[in-house]
């Protein structure tokens, strides 16, 4: 898909770092990894995918500016709203 719609220099795959070894690129991938055209990031973790993804740490939920970080925040979020909901609902139900 890439190549069809021309490299960039910003396009690029993630593979898990266990699968390097049985990796086979066609001779145009390797002229655009080489010219950086095209990138291959081999991973360890879904965090080292998360980081390259976003340009964030990935760091934890007590992180405040990563992404767990924000995720478990908007989480919070959500949870007190549809506590406080849950909590109205009741309280109209009972009067």
């Amino acid at each position: 898909m890439c190549r069809i719609k021309g490299f960039t220099g910003s396009q690029g795959v993630l593979i898990p770092q266990q699968n390097i070894k049985d990796l086979e690129l066609n001779e145009e991938v390797i002229e655009a990894v080489k010219n950086k055209e095209f990138h291959i990031y081999a991973i360890r973790t879904i965090d080292e995918g998360l980081e390259l993804l976003t340009g964030t740490l990935a760091g934890g939920v007590d992180v405040a500016d990563s992404v767990h970080g924000r995720v478990f925040a908007k989480l919070q979020v959500y949870f007190t709203t549809y506590s406080k909901a849950k909590q109205e609902k009741k309280e109209d139900e009972d009067n």
